[in-house]
């Protein structure tokens, strides 16, 4: 399902023809996080948001486009999303499982506020057996909450797994006090960095490649583990950053190594993929909402960032 047409084609479908107050909606296939590596609207594209276009009132619900190594984008997924709730606005998606690897990103959840209320989803690979649709089932036929739901389906998916793996629930509802408090600890991230060509991190939890635990960092200023530790300010912000994030955590399910960590995965790529990357990167709603690509340019680039507080100047 590579082009947003179909997807949207599908939900239009669904909701025309089974309507409800209430959704739960799975989205299942291979991720890749908030980047979109394939195709020809992955990293590389230059389409954004207001560059997506759907036809809300197709013809035909089961045409549509496949592009052979294509994927979906953050773009394409939020733009339909967004059709879907202006065409449908007494439905509302409950529920949202993001049956797919690497899905569940600050990036994602901070894209997808607003067009459902929970998101469930692991910041690390989903085993090809994918989700346990008979809790899904079970959930929807014993009339459970939205809360009770995802819980369930988040346990019945750590028993089926045999590997080392996670599964973290979140409710969007509670993000934008995690933004405010993300966007507090960049600043002050940036200021403890101070003059230093490099800031050294230790004790880092990596999901996969180029994305890492949120609640790690912010745990492994507070333990006293990195270089900018001793800064008062960051320590306050690092614990104020856990708080809210736990705040909007419902429950994570791990297994293994993964013991301990509630699920939320940030992009921190190294220098080649961020140059690389970088322009993708920047069009994101988080990216120009929010500071953590001010932090990444500091860090990767050692560019001097102004920030509220003037400390910098561009």
């Amino acid at each position: 399902m590579s082009d947003p047409q179909t997807f949207f084609n599908f939900l239009d479908w669904s909701m025309k023809n089974y309507p409800a107050k209430n959704v739960v909606l799975s989205v299942s296939g291979h991720g890749s996080g908030v980047m979109s590596w394939g195709g020809p609207t992955g990293v590389n594209d230059a389409k954004s948001y207001e560059d997506v276009v759907i036809d809300v009132n197709p013809f035909d619900p089961f045409i549509g486009i496949e592009t052979n190594g294509d994927s979906l984008s953050i773009f394409e997924f939020k733009r339909v999303l967004q059709e879907i709730k202006k065409k449908y606005p007494e439905t509302k998606i409950q529920v949202l499982i993001l049956d797919a690897c690497l899905s569940q990103a600050t990036e994602v959840l901070s894209d997808l506020k607003g067009m459902t209320r929970i998101v469930m989803g692991s910041p690390y690979t989903v085993p090809g057996t994918g989700m346990h649709y008979g809790a899904v089932a079970e959930a929807i036929n014993q009339n459970m909450s939205p809360v009770k739901m995802s819980e369930h389906i988040g346990n019945a998916f750590i028993h089926s797994v045999e590997t080392d793996n996670l599964l973290s629930i979140y409710d969007l509802e509670k993000m934008e006090n995690f933004e405010e408090k993300l966007d507090n600890f960049c600043d002050a991230l940036i200021i403890a960095m101070g003059d230093r060509k490099k800031t050294r991190f230790k004790n880092l939890l990596n999901f996969y490649e180029d994305y890492w635990d949120i609640q790690k960092l912010a745990s492994s200023i507070i333990d006293g583990t990195t270089e900018v530790s001793n800064n008062a300010n960051l320590v306050e912000a690092s614990q104020a950053l856990i708080k809210a994030q736990l705040d909007m955590a419902i429950n994570s399910y791990t297994k293994g190594k993964w013991t301990g960590s509630y699920g939320l995965s940030i992009f921190w790529p190294g220098e080649d993929n961020y140059r690389k990357y970088r322009d993708f990167y920047k069009k994101l709603t988080f990216s120009k909402e929010h500071r953590w690509d001010e932090f990444l340019d500091r860090f990767i680039f050692n560019k001097k960032i102004k920030i509220f507080n003037k400390l910098y100047s561009e």
